[in-house]
């Protein structure tokens, strides 16, 4: 690739992450509005919200197969515009049907979005050092998006109404394709593996039902957990038995990757369970106003920038054990909330959170760059769209089990829970620490 195609291509790629983390405070900021616009129910607005989370994870291992097979420009190309048609249908839409088909359409383009934003850097940036810091960049823009996304709702929906709010995804998707249009074609190695639509299908079901289950604290309907074992069996006995599988077992769960699948979901797991422990805990306290929870919980959110800017300007693969020790930071902000309580000293929360946040930071974009550095050329869309995958259930595990233990009585589930955490953190950096030191030695 030519180096004048590295700015534009990071920008698009950048631009298509802001997109997939903006949605929480688009939507989150426009429930009010839609729910007084439409009539909806209580029930109906959580399904709106989950619609999207259900489709963007149940996706992405077919969508990082696709980048692959397809190569990483058009399966993002695609991406943008399922996200952005997706959008548009949303805002015209005024039937609920319609509005959940909308937002699964956008979850379907999110979830092609972050597997090939990805794959496209890896084969544009070619050194570890320009990879590094175009990771960090790229996590460093979606963490912005995420952070400034309710406040520039809020702003906007005093001036215009929901609908016309969600205008703003298809204007930015068209700046992508723009962006992306000049772009040369990457060709694909001749090994890659064969594409089985019935095992990705399975693959959508399984992941699909798991994340509903997880979420959704009403669905204990036994048919649906049957249908997850169902779907996880038939995937089992396929890979094990069919002559075409999803991807090269060896080259896509080979251990140096799982150790960054697992620390990429133990990671997502502390910081989301923490945030939405703290945010509960906020929310149910009649004495903190919403201004006071929002700004509770700015110092994390803006940490989360400095962390990834950081990551993105220092980091190289002789640096990788440093920021890797930021896992540190991740355990000390989880022995603080082990110590203290919001009817103690909600400074010393506020603390924990941004340790948190900052650990989160400086370690995910080096355990994303260890699962390029580590996939070959062949299934580099695979192992992305799996990583994510598993950072996905780590967020729904996060929310669910701090949210059970949260609700436990007088919350004695909690203080194990940490515990138990910070011992799955340490367990995670110590795998990647270990995959480290092998890129290192791979590209001496």
């Amino acid at each position: 690739m030519r180096s004048d195609h590295q700015i534009p291509a990071l920008i698009a790629c950048s631009l298509a992450y802001g997109l997939v983390l903006m949605d929480p405070g688009l939507i989150s900021i426009s429930l009010g509005a839609i729910e007084r616009d439409l009539a909806l129910s209580g029930t109906n607005l959580r399904h709106l919200v989950s619609m999207y989370n259900v489709a963007l994870a149940s996706c992405l291992i077919l969508a990082g197969s696709l980048c692959d097979h397809i190569d990483s420009k058009r399966a993002l190309l695609v991406g943008v515009a399922l996200y952005a048609g997706g959008s548009t249908m949303f805002s015209l839409s005024e039937d609920l049907s319609l509005l959940l088909l909308a937002r699964a359409g956008q979850g379907v383009g999110a979830s092609l979005l972050i597997p090939c934003s990805l794959s496209l850097l890896n084969d544009i940036f070619q050194s570890p050092r320009e990879k590094m810091k175009a990771i960090g960049w790229w996590g460093g823009f979606g963490s912005i998006a995420m952070a400034l996304s309710p406040l520039c709702a809020g702003l906007l929906l005093s001036h215009v109404d929901w609908a016309t709010l969600f205008y703003l995804n298809v204007v930015l998707s068209v700046i992508i394709l723009i962006l992306l249009a000049p772009l040369p074609m990457t060709r694909r190695g001749r090994d890659v593996a064969p594409f089985d639509a019935v095992t990705h299908c399975l693959c959508v079901t399984f992941t699909g039902g798991l994340v509903i289950l997880l979420t959704d604290r009403h669905s204990q309907s036994y048919w649906l957990w049957a249908f997850v074992l169902l779907a996880l069996l038939m995937i089992v006995i396929r890979e094990s038995r069919g002559s075409v599988k999803v991807s090269p077992r060896p080259l896509v769960f080979k251990p140096s990757l799982m150790a960054c699948y697992f620390a990429g979901t133990v990671i997502n797991f502390s910081f989301y369970g923490v945030l939405f422990y703290f945010s509960l805990s906020l929310a149910r306290d009649a004495s903190v106003t919403p201004i006071s929870t929002a700004l509770a919980l700015l110092p994390g959110t803006c940490v989360l920038v400095v962390g990834y800017m950081i990551t993105g300007r220092y980091a190289s693969p002789s640096r990788f054990s440093l920021f890797l020790s930021a896992g540190g930071l991740i355990t000390l902000g989880l022995m603080i909330f082990t110590l203290f309580n919001l009817g103690s000293d909600l400074g010393f929360l506020m603390a924990g959170l941004a340790l948190v946040s900052l650990g989160l930071a400086l370690i995910t974009p080096i355990v994303t760059g260890l699962v390029l550095a580590q996939a070959t050329s062949e299934v580099v869309g695979v192992a992305s769209g799996v990583f994510n995958t598993c950072r996905q259930f780590g967020v729904c595990f996060g929310i669910a089990i701090f949210f059970t233990a949260h609700d436990a009585e007088d919350g004695l589930g909690l203080i194990p829970l940490f515990w138990l955490t910070i011992f799955l953190v340490v367990m995670a950096v110590g795998g990647t620490s270990w995959v480290s030191s092998l890129t290192r030695e791979q590209t001496v």
